[in-house]
């Protein structure tokens, strides 16, 4: 009964985050929020172990997942579909002429990081320039590239659509139709397969493992946000998996519409994708190492030793901030009948 009024309580709104502990069920309280919600399409991003087997080597064939499986279990009349790779979703294309309806699984590789959209950060140590680097990964997957310098043997980037850091247009697409819109994407070499579809083609979607995307500046995350379904939600045992900020990125994209334009925020949801140093400033605690600062001292090596606090500054305000958005559920108060556990303490000596 718990679990029911949960779920009932955390479909009355459009996203959530579904913060429920571990062995609370937050698979079956997917599947009843995709058939309340009746989405058409919808894409769920699970971590690859639970939509893939373990070994990585059966891309053509993977054995049924813990979600397939949950499927057929709870929701046997929803169509399921497995886009474990490219060629996964050229088939469906081809056989559909679209993305059918239907829930399609997923992980962050095959849709976000299968592109080149962003500068690797390894080219940061090379001793060629972007633009020289760029040119190489081109010629080393087969692409002609356009010349580099002008007549008079000056640089002019400027002449040729392929060259580092130009805009990219793509399609856009509405429920497998193009709208006449066109989207600009700055793109060092190929889009990922999410930017491909369309951050708006998807009825629902559904991240699992939340913490994918507790890093604003990973190639995941800055993809992710993109994502523009009208119904969003997160699935996590753990909202805040190491420090405060985790959360930053996450909320931003539950809460606010075109969030990852940068200039987007309301009340849920108070600060813009630029402002993660303001929500630090907020919500993280500083701390004094004693012991580095004595032996810096000692050796007359700098001033006093700060650092970030995994202890959160003003809880209170900011469960006030969450409240709305985070729902919480722990194992107990699914199931009351739920045996304790006993837990015991037991100190030894560092000797």
């Amino acid at each position: 009964p718990n679990q029911m009024e949960y779920i009932a309580q955390a479909c009355c709104a459009s996203s959530a985050q579904i913060a429920a502990e571990t062995g609370c069920g937050k698979t079956l309280i997917a599947i009843a929020l995709i058939m309340l919600k009746q989405a058409g399409r919808v894409m769920i991003c699970a971590p690859k172990g639970t939509v893939k087997d373990s070994d990585g080597n059966k891309i053509e064939a993977p054995s049924p997942s813990q979600w397939v499986s949950e499927f057929k279990k709870f929701a046997p009349d929803i169509p399921v579909y497995k886009i474990f790779g490219r060629h996964d979703h050229d088939k469906l294309i081809k056989r559909y002429g679209e993305l059918p309806y239907g829930v399609f699984l997923t992980y962050d590789y095959v849709m976000f990081r299968n592109g080149l959209e962003q500068k690797p950060a390894a080219w940061a140590n090379k001793k060629l320039d972007d633009e020289e680097l760029y040119r190489k990964h081109l010629k080393g997957i087969g692409i002609k590239v356009g010349p580099y310098y002008d007549d008079v043997g000056h640089r002019d980037l400027t002449r040729y659509s392929d060259g580092l850091g130009q805009q990219r247009v793509l399609k856009v697409l509405e429920k497998g139709y193009e709208t006449g819109q066109r989207i600009a994407i700055k793109c060092v070499s190929t889009p990922c397969l999410a930017t491909e579809i369309g951050p708006k083609f998807w009825d629902m979607v559904i991240l699992d493992e939340a913490h994918l995307i507790c890093n604003l500046d990973s190639q995941i995350t800055q993809n992710f946000i993109r994502l523009q379904p009208k119904y969003r939600f997160a699935l996590t045992a753990t909202p805040i998996p190491n420090m405060v900020w985790n959360i930053f990125s996450l909320m931003g994209w539950l809460c606010v519409d075109d969030w990852y334009h940068g200039d987007k925020m309301n009340a849920r949801w108070p600060y813009r994708l630029t402002e993660l140093s303001a929500f630090k400033k907020e919500f993280v605690s500083r701390e004094r190492d004693k012991t580095i600062e004595a032996f810096k001292k000692k050796y007359g090596r700098g001033p006093n030793y700060l650092k970030f606090s995994p202890t959160i500054s003003q809880p209170t305000k900011l469960l006030k901030l969450l409240r709305p958005t985070v729902a919480f559920i722990s194992k107990a108060q699914c199931n009351p009948d739920l045996p304790g556990s006993n837990i015991m303490d037991i100190r030894v000596p560092m000797t």
